[in-house]
């Protein structure tokens, strides 16, 4: 990546990779640019590229923070990511801009513009209503959430992680059966089991997908003079 002030070339810097198909480069100038240019050189899958106007920020440092309404939460519950940019140093004006947010440090979960008082917020899974963003939840286990402030006229930008727990929800099953001319069915409906949750998709790395629908088997028992048989296991499908 090269730096230009106008025609004059600042300096060269190698990008390092930030997020999924994002790469930044930084490079130490000895004075504010009047008017800053980067261009990218290419490679072998991306095309060259320059910006039209880049980005100045400030040099000043900032504290990055965020709380969870629910850690640990329970699989398909929303969770809001409450967001917090101050400056370090006592009196300095409140910090400006946004913050992106990302699963893994590569699946956007979405951006968060900050507030007069430098805070914004976040619903995980994002609400139907933002029709721009996928709407990305937190699969069940231990997940690592990236935060990357912007910066702003008088603050550098900043990046901080944290581990959103998500416990297996709970599941309920239903039974019924019908009787045919020569044959019965029984038929099985597995649930969800938990208040307050709601239908979402999630990704993993690798394409793996999944769903709020649960999977897996049910084997189905017959309780006879010798305990409990199992008559048949079949896979749960999608209604």
């Amino acid at each position: 990546m090269q730096f230009f002030d106008g025609p004059s070339l600042l300096g060269s810097a190698a990008l390092s990779p930030s997020s999924l198909l994002t790469s930044i480069a930084t490079l130490n100038a000895s004075s504010v640019p009047a008017d800053l240019r980067a261009v990218y050189s290419g490679d072998a899958n991306f095309h060259v590229s320059s910006s039209t106007n880049a980005v100045q920020t400030g040099t000043g440092s900032v504290s990055l923070s965020v709380t969870s309404s629910s850690n640990p939460s329970v699989f398909a519950e929303p969770v809001i990511l409450k967001i917090a940019v101050a400056p370090s140093a006592a009196g300095a004006p409140v910090p400006t801009g946004s913050v992106a947010v990302s699963l893994l440090g590569l699946f956007s979960l979405g951006t968060v513009a900050l507030d007069a008082t430098g805070q914004g917020s976040l619903a995980v899974p994002l609400s139907s209503t933002q029709a721009t963003s996928i709407p990305w939840g937190f699969p069940a286990g231990a997940n690592s959430v990236a935060l990357t402030y912007s910066g702003d006229t008088n603050y550098a930008g900043a990046q901080t992680t944290f581990t959103q727990s998500v416990n297996k929800a709970d599941t309920a099953i239903a039974t019924s059966t019908t009787v045919g001319f020569s044959s019965v069915t029984v038929r099985a409906t597995v649930s969800d089991n938990d208040s307050g949750v709601t239908s979402i998709g999630f990704a993993l790395p690798g394409g793996n997908a999944g769903s709020t629908n649960p999977t897996g088997g049910v084997q189905f028992l017959e309780l006879g003079p010798l305990g409990p048989q199992v008559r048949s296991a079949n896979s749960c499908s999608s209604p």
